[in-house]
């Protein structure tokens, strides 16, 4: 399906009046030709200091903690933008 301008503005203005900053780096990276770096760092804000993944990684959850599902929606997340097959990048991700 193919956006007329006018919609792809609408989109966007919506995407950065109300998303959050993980949301509008990967609306970067897939439509504004952004670099992974962004989605990256978003990500990584998310992480806590034990390697793992909180702080509503998922939105539904405030929780601070490290959850399991929050590390496996960041390797998803890295995976989609193909950041994980960046081998310099890896460790950087796995070390606490």
């Amino acid at each position: 399906m193919k956006l007329s301008k006018h919609n792809y503005i609408k989109a966007r203005d919506f995407i950065l009046t109300n998303a959050r900053m993980i949301e509008r780096r990967l609306f970067d990276f897939h439509f504004e030709n952004d670099s992974p770096e962004g989605v990256f760092h978003a990500v990584y804000a998310y992480r806590n200091s034990d390697g793992g993944f909180g702080h509503a990684m998922e939105p539904d959850t405030a929780s601070p903690e490290s959850q399991p599902l929050f590390s496996v929606m960041a390797l998803e997340t890295l995976d989609e933008i193909n950041y994980l097959n960046a081998k310099l990048h890896i460790p950087e991700l796995l070390t606490p």
